[in-house]
């Protein structure tokens, strides 16, 4: 069963479609990273020839300089392969949550839940078999993350004459933590797919999670600075859980819980919603299918 389940995964267009846009994102994200202090100093030249083009003339050189790719945290950013460009959300979580919720809405959309329910009666088991599966195809979409990370960083450190301060037990724990972190996310995504069982409302959920999540970090951090409890909700914890601080380590407006007190946060978010989604599976009847 894990066999088949695994081939549902890989054969469906939304996880295609996932795939595309988070190593697109990886890429950029990394190559963003990497040389973001001559891509700053390009748009402040700009302002020269378009008076008031961009707003990057309003950072200090001081800020410029704490992002070259010599700094250790900046290094931790571009290597990270759920991370995006540093701000926290990044496509790679937010794919991770979709795939776990969109492969437990299509299998209600479509009736294969009520078919694999079936073959195995036991809730439970089905429910591990599809966790299980989701996350083998997690790790396994891992391994090239972690290559094209690592390959932009040993670029960028290359064209721009840096050595590496990090060394590779740093570069390792990054690495795993990173891939055990969109584990986690998926398997929010499962529970959530299974709380909700549709894929229209899942998606909705999770973007309006996303989205208030994205508004209430900023107007905590500037209303009560430092460490607010909205630096504890889900999507943005991936970095915290990963490289700590990560990019902007040492400013002003830096506000990690660190890594540590971020790991066990999102292991208990991930517990709570794989809890939700299990308890309504395991007693609610099992549509032959569901739309929308």
């Amino acid at each position: 069963m894990l066999r088949s389940e695994l081939l549902r995964i890989r054969t469906s267009r939304a996880t295609a479609a996932i795939a595309a846009v988070v190593f697109a994102e990886a890429v950029v994200g990394g190559l963003v990273v990497s040389f973001l202090p001559g891509i700053l100093k390009a748009l402040i030249r700009l302002n020269d020839v378009i008076p008031n083009a961009t707003q990057a003339d309003r950072m200090s050189p001081e800020t410029i300089d704490a992002l070259r790719l010599g700094h250790e945290n900046v290094q931790a950013t571009v290597a990270d392969p759920a991370g995006g460009f540093g701000l926290g959300f990044s496509a790679a979580v937010i794919g991770a949550v979709v795939l776990g919720a969109f492969y437990v809405t299509n299998g209600y959309r479509h009736g294969s839940i009520a078919l694999n329910a079936l073959v195995q009666p036991s809730r439970i088991r089905l429910l591990g078999v599809k966790a299980a599966a989701l996350t083998i195809t997690v790790l396994a979409a891992c391994l090239p993350l972690v290559i094209v990370r690592a390959g932009i960083l040993a670029f960028a450190a290359a064209a721009q004459d840096v050595g590496g301060t990090l060394g590779m037990a740093d570069l390792a724990g990054i690495w795993l933590r990173g891939a055990g972190s969109l584990v986690l996310f998926g398997l929010i995504g499962l529970g959530v797919g299974f709380a909700v069982r549709s894929p229209v409302a899942s998606l909705t959920m999770i973007f309006t999670v996303l989205l208030v999540e994205s508004s209430l970090r900023p107007i905590a951090a500037l209303i009560a600075g430092g460490v607010t409890p909205a630096n504890y909700l889900p999507f943005g914890l991936s970095a915290d859980a990963v490289r700590g601080p990560g990019l902007f380590s040492g400013m002003s407006f830096d506000s990690s819980v660190g890594t540590l007190a971020a790991g066990i946060v999102l292991v208990a978010w991930t517990g709570a919603l794989l809890f939700l989604g299990a308890r309504r599976f395991v007693r609610d009847d099992i549509p032959v299918s569901t739309s929308g």
